[in-house]
């Protein structure tokens, strides 16, 4: 008796597997329905094998007929079909939906923060045959952002420099100016900043200031 439901399960299952994938081939092919009889509507939605599988199944537990073994057999297949089909439904209801609704909004993109300080070399702002850079102050000055490199000139390294880079907060515009110290004093380092004012040193031992604000050499 149990080998018996499990071929004829088998053979409906196969028969509602071909039925579906026709029905995906020919939309206006209808389902043939359990009592045999075919019928001629219009489906208000697609039926899936799963849900096929599901009805069939629970329609052969409905027989009373059924011995004990061939009920557990037939109630184990349906709770998988039903676990499947479960899961089928969540995926479809986590994935993304191409279209029908507002795309999520990507997260803006941001600045990059702009160190702020006193750093050594100068991050490759210039070549090694230009200028011998110790070290640069980088900060915000009236809205821009500046910095200053100290060093010396590289084909003559008792030539004391500073050079002071601004670029506008949009990044579109960038100067460049050069401030020579007075007198051979050699390489130049930053020190300390306080207030915009610099204190540097020469490799010579000589201190110097200069003010950021104003571009210049303090005396």
């Amino acid at each position: 008796m149990k080998s018996k439901w499990l071929v004829i399960g088998g053979i409906v299952i196969g028969l509602l597997i071909v039925i579906g994938l026709l029905s995906l081939l020919l939309p206006g092919l209808s389902i043939i329905n359990l009592t045999g009889s075919s019928v001629l509507s219009q489906p208000t939605r697609a039926v899936s094998l799963e849900e096929q599988n599901i009805e069939v199944l629970q329609q052969m537990l409905k027989d009373e007929k059924l011995d004990s073994q061939a009920r557990q057999s037939l109630e184990k297949k349906l709770k998988m079909a039903q676990d499947a089909l479960a899961q089928k439904t969540q995926v479809q209801a986590d994935a993304p939906k191409a279209s029908g609704g507002p795309l999520p909004t990507p997260p803006a993109a941001t600045e990059p923060a702009f160190p702020q300080g006193i750093f050594e070399g100068d991050a490759g702002t210039f070549k090694p045959t230009e200028y011998l850079i110790q070290n640069r102050w980088q900060g915000i000055v009236n809205g821009n952002y500046v910095l200053v490199f100290a060093g010396c000139v590289a084909e003559n390294e008792q030539q004391g420099i500073i050079i002071v880079r601004t670029t506008s907060m949009d990044r579109k515009s960038t100067r460049i100016e050069k401030y020579p110290s007075t007198g051979q004093v050699g390489s130049l380092k930053i020190m300390d900043e306080k207030n915009l004012r610099l204190t540097l040193q020469s490799v010579r031992g000589g201190t110097l200031m200069f003010d950021i604000a104003q571009a210049k050499y303090l005396p």
